[in-house]
């Protein structure tokens, strides 16, 4: 028997132990929803950086240096009309961040989830560690 084959602990007992199987089960259901969480947030925050820096992009390639200015200044409405309104941009900036925040700790939970499974299915073995 090979050491892979020793060392599958999958084979040799998750498989057949109810309660393993359910735990794996469920971390394998809580690594799909931190995945898609991660996604979402990375999605959410492109989403928000392109409102942020489109309005601007659209306003200098048009030569309007109101709208540019409006749009630097905080506002993507204000960037329509020509006139600064504070506090979109902090607005967008807050959501950046907590977007971001969410993503990286989906990122994290995802990771760790991702090696607890590996452990209900395969550990290599060295008799040294247990000494």
């Amino acid at each position: 028997m090979s050491p892979r084959q020793l060392n599958d602990r999958l084979a040799q007992h998750t498989q057949h132990c109810t309660e393993c199987t359910r735990v794996l089960s469920t971390l394998k259901t809580k690594l799909q929803r931190a995945q898609l969480a991660a996604a979402a947030s990375l999605a959410g925050l492109m989403g928000l950086l392109g409102a942020a820096v489109l309005p601007y992009a659209i306003a200098v390639l048009t030569g309007s240096q109101n709208a540019a200015a409006a749009v630097v200044q905080g506002s993507t409405a204000a960037a329509a009309s020509g006139t600064a309104v504070a506090g979109g941009a902090g607005a967008l900036g807050v959501a950046a961040l907590v977007l971001g925040l969410v993503g990286l700790l989906a990122v994290a939970v995802a990771r760790s989830t991702a090696e607890l499974i590996t452990r209900f299915e395969y550990v290599e073995f060295s008799h040294a560690d247990n000494h």
